[in-house]
């Protein structure tokens, strides 16, 4: 686990986007993280499917409005993750809700995906959600 994760701090280092994967605080339904100021979440209604999977971010408090920017990773086992496919940029305010733009996805046994935000210079992500 520990080399993995190395592997993909350089991976993301190198490909200069300055993300740091920032692990959820805690696990909560399938697919989200709660965060200090909210829930971050991968959606998906029928999961085990392919289909559209989008990713979800309720703000409960915090100050002001905050720009975040929201994509999807995956990874097919036996194989390191992908990059983050972005998926839009959006303005929550506290008590507000923001979802990215959907990205449909093909998925086999051994699939995961998680969903990431980069939200006041800060990188966080969910759980991988494996099928």
């Amino acid at each position: 686990m520990r080399k993995l994760l190395t592997f993909f701090m350089s991976l993301v280092v190198a490909m200069g986007i300055g993300l740091v994967a920032a692990p959820a605080a805690s696990a909560t339904t399938a697919g989200c993280g709660e965060l200090t100021n909210g829930l971050l979440c991968l959606d998906k209604l029928t999961p085990r499917e392919s289909g559209d999977y989008r990713v979800q971010y309720d703000r409960y408090s915090g100050s002001g409005a905050l720009s975040v920017k929201m994509g999807i990773q995956h990874k097919s086992e036996g194989y390191n993750p992908k990059a983050f496919t972005w998926l839009g940029t959006d303005t929550v305010s506290a008590g507000g809700s923001v979802w990215s733009d959907k990205r449909y996805y093909t998925i086999t046994d051994g699939d995961c995906l998680r969903g990431g935000m980069v939200a006041g210079g800060k990188s966080f992500v969910t759980k991988w959600r494996c099928f």
